[in-house]
């Protein structure tokens, strides 16, 4: 479901709501729950103070301690202060959230994707394409050790002269990978700025007005992110999928349900493969390998492929969800048959 600050349905955000999304300032007696909507559109456009009552902090959502956002995606929202994205002004807790694509504006704004001042948790985040004018695209914080952020994602986030600008300081932050990243916390890593790098995020996509945020199956973020964090909190990911896939938690919002098997034959050394996203990927092939071919579950042929050799190897399938058979065989027509569900 999506929760809109546009209330005139003119398409103008200039006259939006100023929060999409207002917990009040009163802290709840008990905790309080958002889940599974989009929080986006928000115009916090009035004033300039600091503080929960202010029409300029909080254009997505404003939240107190006990107050927990769950499974949501933040998007588009504006303020001309702090937290464009979200403002946790005396606490509140963001679990398993998407935040892109907010902007604080204004000449003393900060926290283009969230404010957090006294308290305030993060947990498996992503927090992507932020800005703010002047101060912190990302996440900035007032007193950092009373805030948390853990598997959490930050990249892209920028100030509007285009600095890369993910967060305040890493106090209490862990097992999170940044953009950027070089000292701070415990367990951090950094990720480079090109996505498809090495050793950059490898989201699905990047692209204006086409981002999908979920990893790759060669993303660096898969299975590094801390479990603890995430006992009795969540066993879904934003899109519905089992949170903890190989055994570990990956970082972000999202995650990678690539099928790993393992098999090994007396003829062959054990081989890896990882079937998603429309493909199949074989890794630790023999170098003697010869050929690969690919079958449905009923017998029928659908691909011969030569490997020339590869040790790893990438086949294209173009129907998803049934059972393959492969056949690998090398030069001596020594044959192994890996059984995979795609």
């Amino acid at each position: 479901s999506i929760i809109t600050g546009e209330i005139q349905s003119d398409n103008d955000q200039s006259n939006n709501s100023y929060h999409v999304v207002n917990c009040g300032t009163t802290i709840p007696a008990q905790e309080t729950a958002l889940e599974n909507f989009i929080i986006r559109d928000g115009n916090a456009n009035n004033g300039t103070a600091y503080g929960l009552a202010s029409y300029c902090n909080g254009g997505g959502v404003i939240m107190t301690d006990k107050i927990i956002l769950k499974n949501c995606i933040i998007t588009n929202n504006i303020a001309t202060r702090s937290g464009a994205g979200a403002y946790c002004y005396d606490g509140g807790t963001i679990i398993n959230c998407l935040i892109y694509n907010n902007h604080s504006t204004g000449v003393s704004g900060s926290g283009g994707a969230a404010h957090l001042s006294t308290g305030g948790k993060l947990i498996n985040c992503t927090v992507v394409n932020n800005s703010s004018l002047r101060n912190i695209g990302g996440i900035s914080r007032y007193i950092s050790n009373s805030s948390s952020l853990v598997n959490c994602i930050l990249w892209g986030n920028k100030l509007d002269n285009g600095t890369a600008s993910q967060i305040t300081d890493l106090t209490n932050t862990t097992y999170s990978a940044l953009e950027g990243y070089t000292t701070g916390g415990a367990n951090n890593f950094a990720i480079n700025t090109d996505n498809s790098a090495v050793d950059g995020p490898n989201f699905l996509s990047t692209v204006l007005g086409s981002e999908n945020w979920q990893l790759s199956d060669i993303s660096p973020l898969i299975d590094k992110g801390n479990n603890s964090a995430i006992v009795n909190l969540m066993s879904l990911d934003l899109f519905g999928g089992v949170r903890i896939h190989n055994g570990l938690v990956d970082v972000g919002t999202f995650e990678n349900h690539s099928i790993s098997t393992e098999t090994k034959l007396s003829n062959h050394k054990s081989v890896k493969t990882i079937s998603s996203n429309g493909y199949i990927k074989l890794n630790n092939l023999n170098t003697g390998t010869n050929f690969i071919q690919i079958f449905s579950n009923t017998g029928q042929l659908l691909q011969v492929q030569n490997t020339q050799g590869s040790t790893d190897f990438k086949l294209l399938i173009a129907n998803k969800n049934r059972v393959l058979i492969v056949l690998i065989s090398n030069k001596n027509n020594e044959n192994q048959t890996i059984k995979i569900i795609h």
